[in-house]
């Protein structure tokens, strides 16, 4: 769950112009974040800055 980032609807409007997709994106530190996508923080993971669902 490293980097696992519940978006605001503020943030989720400046990560996917506009659209409100989902409400999670793998964040990296100056970098920026991933797709947004639905899901929790129980099935998915975050691996080299993207979301992955969990094996």
């Amino acid at each position: 769950m490293k980097n696992l980032k519940k978006l605001s609807r503020e943030e989720l409007k400046i990560v996917d112009g506009g659209k409100l997709p989902g409400k999670y994106a793998c964040c990296i530190p100056g970098v920026g974040c991933s797709t947004v996508v639905y899901g929790d923080s129980n099935d998915l993971y975050c691996e080299k800055g993207f979301l992955t669902p969990m094996p």
